[in-house]
């Protein structure tokens, strides 16, 4: 059986196994888009909380329980460097 191309044709006039496979397609493409969405959010967050962390000053430091060398530490590595958060996608 020829398999015909999709192109310019609803998904409704399509026969049941290419809407399934196309269903498939979409809310794979749609579960990937989401996930890299959630990291860059994620990403966003960290970048902001360290930023913020930076500009602590000593007491608020202090009433945390973290150093000045360990907050710096902290501010200054890469929103990616995030081990709390280690899920691939």
């Amino acid at each position: 059986m020829k398999s015909e191309l999709c192109v310019n044709r609803p998904i409704t006039t399509l026969p049941g196994e290419q809407k399934l496979r196309l269903s498939r397609a979409f809310y794979l493409i749609q579960s990937l888009v989401i996930q890299a969405m959630e990291k860059v959010h994620h990403w966003q967050m960290i970048s902001r909380q360290r930023s913020e962390l930076r500009g602590l000053s000593d007491a608020m430091l202090k009433d945390i329980g973290i150093s000045r060398a360990d907050a710096e530490g902290e501010a200054f590595r890469h929103f990616w460097d995030d081990k709390r958060f280690n899920r691939r996608f």
